[in-house]
Protein backbone atom coordinates (compact mmCIF):
# COMPACT_ATOMS: atom_id res chain seq x y z
CA UNK A 1 0.00 0.00 0.00
CA UNK A 2 1.14 3.61 -1.46
CA UNK A 3 1.00 5.24 1.82
CA UNK A 4 1.79 9.32 2.45
CA UNK A 5 2.63 10.09 6.25
CA UNK A 6 1.99 14.28 7.31
CA UNK A 7 3.71 14.97 10.25
CA UNK A 8 6.10 12.16 10.03
CA UNK A 9 8.52 13.26 13.11
CA UNK A 10 5.94 14.00 15.68
CA UNK A 11 4.51 11.75 18.23
CA UNK A 12 2.06 9.76 16.44
CA UNK A 13 3.29 10.39 13.45
CA UNK A 14 6.69 8.33 14.48
CA UNK A 15 4.75 5.88 15.77
CA UNK A 16 2.50 5.24 11.92
CA UNK A 17 6.02 5.35 10.52
CA UNK A 18 7.07 2.28 12.63
CA UNK A 19 3.99 0.35 12.05
CA UNK A 20 4.35 0.82 8.70
CA UNK A 21 7.18 0.03 7.77
CA UNK A 22 6.61 -2.48 5.53
CA UNK A 23 4.54 -0.32 3.46
CA UNK A 24 5.51 2.20 0.29
CA UNK A 25 6.34 4.82 3.10
CA UNK A 26 6.39 8.50 1.73
CA UNK A 27 7.26 10.97 4.86
CA UNK A 28 7.09 14.86 5.17
CA UNK A 29 7.62 17.06 8.48
CA UNK A 30 8.92 20.37 8.18
CA UNK A 31 10.57 19.87 5.14
CA UNK A 32 6.92 20.38 3.68
CA UNK A 33 4.83 23.32 4.17
CA UNK A 34 1.34 22.02 4.15
CA UNK A 35 -0.37 25.64 4.11
CA UNK A 36 0.92 25.96 0.60
CA UNK A 37 -1.67 25.02 -1.26
CA UNK A 38 -0.13 24.51 -4.89
CA UNK A 39 2.61 22.57 -2.97
CA UNK A 40 0.41 20.56 -1.30
CA UNK A 41 -1.71 19.35 -4.73
CA UNK A 42 1.56 19.13 -7.05
CA UNK A 43 3.22 17.22 -3.88
CA UNK A 44 -0.02 14.28 -3.46
CA UNK A 45 -0.53 14.29 -7.71
CA UNK A 46 2.86 13.45 -7.88
CA UNK A 47 3.09 10.50 -5.21
CA UNK A 48 -0.33 9.02 -5.77
CA UNK A 49 -0.67 7.88 -2.72
CA UNK A 50 -3.31 5.26 -1.85
CA UNK A 51 -3.52 6.88 2.11
CA UNK A 52 -2.93 10.05 3.86
CA UNK A 53 -2.02 10.58 7.38
CA UNK A 54 -2.55 13.75 8.48
CA UNK A 55 -0.72 14.22 11.59
CA UNK A 56 0.25 17.64 11.36
CA UNK A 57 -1.43 20.22 14.11
CA UNK A 58 -1.15 23.25 15.90
CA UNK A 59 -1.13 22.33 19.44
CA UNK A 60 -0.48 25.56 21.49
CA UNK A 61 -3.78 26.18 23.12
CA UNK A 62 -3.21 28.82 24.89
CA UNK A 63 -0.54 30.94 22.08
CA UNK A 64 -3.43 29.98 19.97
CA UNK A 65 -5.26 32.97 22.02
CA UNK A 66 -3.53 35.64 21.01
CA UNK A 67 -0.08 35.28 19.16
CA UNK A 68 -0.46 32.57 16.95
CA UNK A 69 -3.95 32.77 15.99
CA UNK A 70 -3.14 33.22 12.54
CA UNK A 71 -0.87 29.89 12.41
CA UNK A 72 -3.74 28.11 14.08
CA UNK A 73 -5.70 28.40 11.52
CA UNK A 74 -3.37 28.54 8.90
CA UNK A 75 -2.12 24.25 10.22
CA UNK A 76 -5.45 23.37 11.61
CA UNK A 77 -8.24 24.46 9.11
CA UNK A 78 -6.54 25.87 6.29
CA UNK A 79 -4.17 23.29 5.28
CA UNK A 80 -6.36 20.59 5.77
CA UNK A 81 -8.53 21.81 3.50
CA UNK A 82 -6.04 21.71 1.00
CA UNK A 83 -5.14 18.22 1.85
CA UNK A 84 -8.96 17.36 1.70
CA UNK A 85 -8.78 18.46 -2.02
CA UNK A 86 -6.02 16.95 -3.00
CA UNK A 87 -7.05 13.54 -1.71
CA UNK A 88 -10.41 13.79 -3.26
CA UNK A 89 -8.31 14.08 -6.77
CA UNK A 90 -6.17 11.43 -6.24
CA UNK A 91 -8.47 8.88 -5.09
CA UNK A 92 -6.99 8.54 -1.77
CA UNK A 93 -8.09 7.61 1.72
CA UNK A 94 -7.71 10.75 4.62
CA UNK A 95 -7.12 9.80 8.40
CA UNK A 96 -7.31 13.28 9.46
CA UNK A 97 -6.38 13.72 13.82
CA UNK A 98 -8.69 16.00 16.02
CA UNK A 99 -9.86 16.39 19.38
CA UNK A 100 -12.13 16.09 22.32
CA UNK A 101 -11.79 19.97 22.75
CA UNK A 102 -14.15 20.74 19.95
CA UNK A 103 -17.29 20.57 22.42
CA UNK A 104 -18.29 22.60 25.25
CA UNK A 105 -17.23 20.08 27.87
CA UNK A 106 -20.43 20.78 30.01
CA UNK A 107 -21.55 16.79 29.81
CA UNK A 108 -20.29 14.95 32.71
CA UNK A 109 -21.10 11.87 30.68
CA UNK A 110 -18.68 12.89 27.91
CA UNK A 111 -19.28 12.87 24.55
CA UNK A 112 -20.41 10.46 21.45
CA UNK A 113 -18.96 11.29 18.05
CA UNK A 114 -21.71 12.71 16.31
CA UNK A 115 -22.49 14.82 18.99
CA UNK A 116 -22.63 18.78 18.30
CA UNK A 117 -19.47 20.51 18.57
CA UNK A 118 -19.25 24.17 20.65
CA UNK A 119 -15.57 24.80 20.72
CA UNK A 120 -14.38 27.49 23.50
CA UNK A 121 -11.50 28.63 22.14
CA UNK A 122 -9.13 29.61 18.92
CA UNK A 123 -7.46 26.38 19.08
CA UNK A 124 -10.55 24.25 19.36
CA UNK A 125 -12.60 26.71 16.75
CA UNK A 126 -9.67 25.88 14.32
CA UNK A 127 -9.58 21.99 15.10
CA UNK A 128 -13.37 21.87 14.41
CA UNK A 129 -13.26 23.51 11.27
CA UNK A 130 -10.14 21.52 9.81
CA UNK A 131 -12.94 18.76 10.52
CA UNK A 132 -15.25 20.06 8.46
CA UNK A 133 -12.43 20.84 5.70
CA UNK A 134 -11.81 17.08 5.90
CA UNK A 135 -15.32 15.75 5.36
CA UNK A 136 -14.98 17.61 1.34
CA UNK A 137 -12.80 14.20 0.84
CA UNK A 138 -15.40 11.34 0.09
CA UNK A 139 -13.04 8.60 1.64
CA UNK A 140 -12.00 10.03 5.40
CA UNK A 141 -11.44 8.77 8.48
CA UNK A 142 -12.07 11.72 11.27
CA UNK A 143 -10.23 10.50 14.29
CA UNK A 144 -10.36 12.33 17.57
CA UNK A 145 -7.83 12.32 20.60
CA UNK A 146 -7.39 13.61 23.76
CA UNK A 147 -4.09 13.97 26.14
CA UNK A 148 -1.33 11.85 24.07
CA UNK A 149 0.99 10.06 25.51
CA UNK A 150 4.06 8.26 24.04
CA UNK A 151 7.32 8.26 22.67
CA UNK A 152 8.78 11.74 22.12
CA UNK A 153 9.12 12.45 18.33
CA UNK A 154 12.33 13.50 16.43
CA UNK A 155 10.45 17.11 15.40
CA UNK A 156 12.19 19.82 17.70
CA UNK A 157 8.14 21.12 17.41
CA UNK A 158 6.81 17.78 18.98
CA UNK A 159 5.61 17.86 22.77
CA UNK A 160 7.15 16.01 25.71
CA UNK A 161 4.37 13.91 26.79
CA UNK A 162 1.95 14.42 29.80
CA UNK A 163 4.57 11.49 32.00
CA UNK A 164 7.75 12.32 31.11
CA UNK A 165 6.90 15.91 32.15
CA UNK A 166 5.51 14.72 35.11
CA UNK A 167 8.38 12.69 36.27
CA UNK A 168 10.52 16.09 35.49
CA UNK A 169 9.39 17.95 37.94
CA UNK A 170 9.13 15.45 40.37
CA UNK A 171 12.73 15.29 40.64
CA UNK A 172 12.69 18.61 42.29
CA UNK A 173 9.98 18.18 44.25
CA UNK A 174 8.55 16.84 47.75
CA UNK A 175 4.66 17.89 46.48
CA UNK A 176 2.78 19.11 43.47
CA UNK A 177 -0.27 20.76 42.82
CA UNK A 178 -2.40 18.91 40.00
CA UNK A 179 -5.53 19.94 38.69
CA UNK A 180 -8.92 17.73 39.58
CA UNK A 181 -11.57 19.23 37.83
CA UNK A 182 -10.78 18.84 34.14
CA UNK A 183 -11.47 14.92 33.05
CA UNK A 184 -10.41 13.71 30.04
CA UNK A 185 -9.83 10.10 28.40
CA UNK A 186 -5.98 10.14 27.99
CA UNK A 187 -4.58 8.15 24.30
CA UNK A 188 -1.62 6.24 23.99
CA UNK A 189 0.17 6.97 20.82
CA UNK A 190 0.88 3.22 19.59
CA UNK A 191 -2.81 2.37 20.33
CA UNK A 192 -3.94 4.63 18.51
CA UNK A 193 -1.67 4.51 15.48
CA UNK A 194 -2.49 0.78 15.27
CA UNK A 195 -6.35 1.28 15.41
CA UNK A 196 -6.23 4.14 12.79
CA UNK A 197 -4.19 1.22 10.70
CA UNK A 198 -7.18 -1.11 11.49
CA UNK A 199 -9.54 1.82 10.35
CA UNK A 200 -8.26 1.84 6.90
CA UNK A 201 -6.82 -1.65 6.49
CA UNK A 202 -10.16 -3.23 7.16
CA UNK A 203 -12.31 -0.71 5.65
CA UNK A 204 -14.45 0.72 8.51
CA UNK A 205 -17.08 2.67 7.31
CA UNK A 206 -15.57 6.23 6.53
CA UNK A 207 -16.55 9.27 9.19
CA UNK A 208 -15.71 9.92 13.00
CA UNK A 209 -14.19 8.36 14.96
CA UNK A 210 -13.01 8.40 19.23
CA UNK A 211 -10.03 6.57 20.08
CA UNK A 212 -8.91 7.04 23.08
CA UNK A 213 -8.05 4.28 25.22
CA UNK A 214 -10.54 3.33 27.61
CA UNK A 215 -11.27 5.22 30.57
CA UNK A 216 -10.89 8.55 32.08
CA UNK A 217 -8.59 10.74 34.48
CA UNK A 218 -8.32 13.99 35.93
CA UNK A 219 -4.64 15.48 35.66
CA UNK A 220 -4.20 14.66 39.34
CA UNK A 221 -5.57 10.99 38.88
CA UNK A 222 -3.07 10.64 35.90
CA UNK A 223 -0.25 11.64 38.14
CA UNK A 224 -1.18 9.59 40.48
CA UNK A 225 -0.86 6.64 38.53
CA UNK A 226 2.26 8.12 36.96
CA UNK A 227 3.84 8.11 40.91
CA UNK A 228 2.33 4.91 41.61
CA UNK A 229 3.85 2.58 38.57
CA UNK A 230 7.12 4.46 39.04
CA UNK A 231 6.91 4.00 42.66
CA UNK A 232 7.66 7.95 42.78
CA UNK A 233 7.32 9.44 46.36
CA UNK A 234 5.90 12.73 45.59
CA UNK A 235 2.52 14.08 47.74
CA UNK A 236 -0.35 15.44 44.99
CA UNK A 237 -2.06 18.16 45.64
CA UNK A 238 -5.58 18.01 44.18
CA UNK A 239 -6.56 21.55 43.10
CA UNK A 240 -9.44 23.19 40.89
CA UNK A 241 -8.33 24.56 37.26
CA UNK A 242 -8.93 27.83 38.63
CA UNK A 243 -5.37 28.18 40.61
CA UNK A 244 -3.68 28.35 36.75
CA UNK A 245 -5.35 30.51 35.04
CA UNK A 246 -4.81 30.23 31.14
CA UNK A 247 -5.60 32.41 28.08
CA UNK A 248 -7.50 29.40 26.67
CA UNK A 249 -10.82 27.74 27.98
CA UNK A 250 -10.34 24.12 28.86
CA UNK A 251 -13.00 22.07 28.84
CA UNK A 252 -14.42 20.49 32.31
CA UNK A 253 -15.32 17.25 30.49
CA UNK A 254 -12.98 16.70 27.46
CA UNK A 255 -14.70 12.76 27.83
CA UNK A 256 -14.65 11.80 24.35
CA UNK A 257 -16.89 7.73 24.03
CA UNK A 258 -15.88 5.43 21.91
CA UNK A 259 -19.02 3.73 19.86
CA UNK A 260 -17.97 2.69 16.58
CA UNK A 261 -14.58 0.65 17.09
CA UNK A 262 -13.37 -2.00 19.55
CA UNK A 263 -12.16 -0.30 22.79
CA UNK A 264 -8.64 0.16 22.87
CA UNK A 265 -6.89 -0.90 26.81
CA UNK A 266 -7.36 0.98 29.31
CA UNK A 267 -5.26 4.06 29.40
CA UNK A 268 -3.27 2.46 32.99
CA UNK A 269 -2.99 -0.83 31.26
CA UNK A 270 -0.90 1.74 28.62
CA UNK A 271 0.74 3.91 30.81
CA UNK A 272 2.19 0.93 32.20
CA UNK A 273 3.66 -0.65 28.98
CA UNK A 274 5.01 3.05 28.18
CA UNK A 275 6.88 3.67 32.05
CA UNK A 276 8.26 0.57 31.82
CA UNK A 277 9.47 0.62 28.12
CA UNK A 278 10.94 4.19 27.94
CA UNK A 279 13.95 4.98 28.39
Amino acid sequence: MKILILGSKGMLGGELVRQLSGEELFQFDSDLDVTDRELIQSTIEKIKPEVIFNCVAYNSVDKAEGEDVAKAQALNADAVGYIAEAAEEADATLVHYSTGFVFDGMDENGYSEDDQLNPQSVYARTKAEGEKQAAKASKHYIVRLNLLFGQSGASENSKKSFPDLTLRLAKNKTELDMVADEISTPTYAPDLAKASIELVKEKYPHGIYHLPNDGRASWREFAEEIFRIKDVNVKINPVPASKFPRPAKRPRYSVINNNKFPKLRSWKDALKEFLETSK
